[in-house]
């Protein structure tokens, strides 16, 4: 036997039964969504889209093929940096455009693990670190297997819980960064941001029956902690995933660019902004209603006595930032 016909088991997957590696590709068992999932890799591929593998056909088994991707999967998403989360969302961003052009039909056959909220389009339903392979400036999804029907926000939910990642144990004010910079790398509109933090919630608490009855302790307890962790975090006080995101560090931006086209007579008021930032550590709503006073459209007697301290995710990702996030 030639080496390049020898098979190597290949183990990670949750949905194909044996899969394995012959030289350049990889075969998989076929099933009932398979001619669907075939189609939509060729759409894919036939529309220039270079971050899914080319589909093969079939080989003499009767098995598909598929071409085999070198490079790593993401083991530790917490190390990826503000650009690699941009990078990541915005090539789901082109993956949803691509398939939107694909028509579709209902009346396919698709293997979707977990009921979506809508029926929009084709998409891949577990875009996860695990099924992103790198190697050097190609970046490829993997395991397409779960792809069908579904809304793009749902696919993308579930992509930010798990890029950025959300999941117990994280800290709020770190993950809000990381949250916008996915957010604003897939350019969601202003609706969008408005609905998304509900959605992401939602998209987390869907996984836990899934993967709980899959592998009982493991998956299912990781998914009923994320989902706490993206229920308690999504909206309320202080220390929540929508803190950083229009926070601290850039509200002292805001009230300095605002501090710089004021009349030198309101700049004492500006400096007491300042301080309320850093001892109150108030965010966005409260620059929002500041800046409005100090530009005059709050008549005297209408601006809020006690300063709200409330900081929601639905806030924070209502308004893209005009430049890419630095690096923190």
């Amino acid at each position: 036997m030639e080496q390049e016909d020898i098979e190597h088991k290949l183990t990670g997957g949750n949905v194909a039964g044996k899969v394995v590696r012959i030289g350049a590709t990889v075969r998989k068992p076929v099933t009932d969504s398979t001619p669907n999932v075939e189609a939509f890799l060729l759409h894919l591929s036939e529309s220039d889209f270079l971050h899914s593998p080319r589909s093969l056909g079939r080989d003499e088994d009767g098995r598909y093929v598929l071409e085999f991707i070198e490079g790593e999967t993401i083991s530790k998403p917490e190390l990826l940096t503000l650009d690699n989360l941009q990078q990541v969302a915005s090539i789901i961003r082109e993956l949803h455009r691509v398939s939107a052009t694909l028509p579709i039909s209902r009346s396919s056959s698709w293997n979707v693990a977990i009921r979506p909220d809508a029926e929009e389009l084709i998409c891949h339903n577990d875009l996860g670190p695990w099924n992103l392979v790198r190697h050097g400036s190609k970046w490829v999804f993997i395991d397409w297997d779960g792809s069908g029907l579904a809304s793009r926000l749902w696919d993308f939910a579930y992509a930010a819980q798990s890029f950025v990642p959300l999941a117990h144990g994280g800290n709020p004010e770190e993950d809000a960064v990381r949250l916008r910079a996915f957010v604003d790398g897939y350019l969601l509109n202003e609706h969008e941001r408005k609905q998304f933090p509900q959605l992401l919630s939602r998209r987390t608490q869907a996984g836990i029956q899934r993967w709980a009855r899959i592998y009982m302790l493991d998956h299912g307890e990781y998914w009923r902690k994320a989902a706490e962790y993206v229920r308690k975090h999504a909206s309320g006080r202080v220390h929540n995933l929508g803190f950083v995101a229009h926070g601290y560090r850039p509200t002292l931006q805001m009230i300095s660019s605002l501090a710089r086209s004021l009349p030198k007579s309101r700049l004492p008021l500006t400096r007491l902004l300042v301080s309320y930032s850093i001892t109150k550590r108030f965010g966005g709503r409260f620059v929002q209603r500041a800046e409005a006073f100090l530009r005059g459209d709050y008549v005297r007697g209408t601006m809020p006595l006690v300063l709200r301290d409330q900081f929601s995710l639905p806030y924070s990702l209502q308004q893209p930032v005009r430049e890419p996030p630095s690096r923190s």
